[in-house]
């Protein structure tokens, strides 16, 4: 799984595992999350677009179960 750094106000870093479709984001403030289930047509659009955080929060938050990750 490759991290992805972000320029963004809140999102620091994403990673994408293909083989267990989850999605690890490490916000700016530490946190980190893992979402579960993510299919990777929606890692794509999160990626291919410019407002990734307003992406996130529409298609990734409170979408899909996550685990908070210490």
């Amino acid at each position: 799984m490759d991290k992805v750094f972000l320029n963004s106000e809140s999102l620091n870093a994403v990673a994408y595992d293909n083989d267990e479709n989850t999605l690890l984001v490490e916000f700016n403030n530490g946190k980190a999350y893992r979402y579960l289930d993510v299919p990777k047509r929606v890692y794509e659009g999160f990626m291919s677009t410019s407002l990734k955080e307003q992406n996130f929060n529409k298609n990734i938050k409170d979408r899909y179960p996550f685990q908070r990750l210490s």
